[in-house]
C-alpha cells in the first residue's frame, strides 16, 4: 500500500481481550465501525500511521483527512493498530475526474 493509491478502508473495532491467530480472523470477529474511501498520502508500514484524504464515508461524499494511531502489524490487506483493525483494498476512484495530484 503506497502513497497515491486510491483505497477503500474498512475500520473494525477490536473487542477487549480478543486475540486471534491472524489479522483476517481477528477482523471477522470485530465490529465494523466505518468505511472510508480516499487517497493514501503516505505508505502503510509498521510503525507509521494510515494517512488518508477521505472522499467518501459510508458511501456519502465528504472532504476530510483521516489519520490512524500507530500501526502495529500488517498482513496482506489487513492492518492492526492498538484498538482497531483495517481491511485496506485498492479500488478505482469513485470520482474518476480526480487524481492524487490534486491532493499531493
Amino acid at each position: 500500500m503506497r502513497r497515491g493509491e486510491y483505497i477503500r478502508l474498512s475500520v473494525h473495532r477490536i473487542p477487549d481481550g480478543l486475540h486471534a491467530p491472524s489479522l483476517s480472523v481477528l477482523m471477522m470477529v470485530s465490529e465494523l465501525s466505518s468505511i472510508l474511501e480516499g487517497w493514501l498520502t503516505a505508505p502503510v508500514v509498521v510503525g507509521s500511521r494510515i494517512h488518508l484524504v477521505a472522499r467518501f464515508q459510508h458511501g456519502k461524499p465528504i472532504n476530510g483527512v483521516y489519520t490512524s494511531t500507530p500501526i502495529l502489524a500488517v498482513q496482506g490487506h489487513y492492518v492492526r493498530t492498538n484498538r482497531l483493525i483495517y481491511q485496506v483494498l485498492k479500488v478505482p476512484p469513485s470520482r474518476p475526474e480526480e487524481s492524487f495530484q490534486e491532493f499531493a
